[in-house]
């Protein structure tokens, strides 16, 4: 590796580290900036990608959020985290038939995700597929006995 390059991954390294401390304090917007930065320099890292999308649903901008993380499934289709954040994403931007189709995507790939059982049973509660919905929580609640009383309060 040349000297020039050693550089320049210092540097990378360096502003992803700023990066997440920024994100971590709390101060968004510079965390943003620095992933920004990332991005360009980088391409579609998945991720920064993921951190991006965190912090745009964080800020309650769920469209942005919602490419960020469809793009972060493309540059990496086994990253179950990018998976989930982007059914929750998609379920705030209201399309609900796609949050369903990224649970079950997620659920593919890891069926004992509790998790994605309840929020795949909230989407199905929405679009009024209530089987469906009481079959999402069933398995939620199996999984992870905390969510009897999450469960209970959604189908309310």
């Amino acid at each position: 590796m040349s000297k020039s390059s050693d550089i320049a991954e210092r540097q990378l390294i360096q502003l992803y580290s700023e990066a997440c401390k920024y994100h971590e304090q709390g101060d968004l917007e510079q965390a943003r900036t620095c992933y920004l930065s990332l991005l360009q320099q980088l391409g579609d890292a998945p991720v920064i990608l993921y951190n991006l999308g965190l912090i745009c649903y964080e800020q309650k901008n769920y469209q942005e959020a919602k490419n960020l993380f469809l793009r972060a499934v493309k540059a990496a289709p086994e990253d179950v985290d990018s998976w989930f954040n982007l059914a929750l994403s998609q379920k705030k931007c209201g399309d609900l038939e796609e949050a369903i189709e990224s649970n079950l995507t997620l659920l593919r790939r890891v069926p004992d995700h509790a998790d994605a059982h309840y929020n795949l049973g909230l989407c199905y509660q929405e679009v009024h597929r209530y089987d469906a919905a009481v079959t999402s929580y069933q398995n939620a609640i199996t999984l992870n006995k905390d969510h009897l009383s999450i469960c209970h309060r959604s189908i309310r």
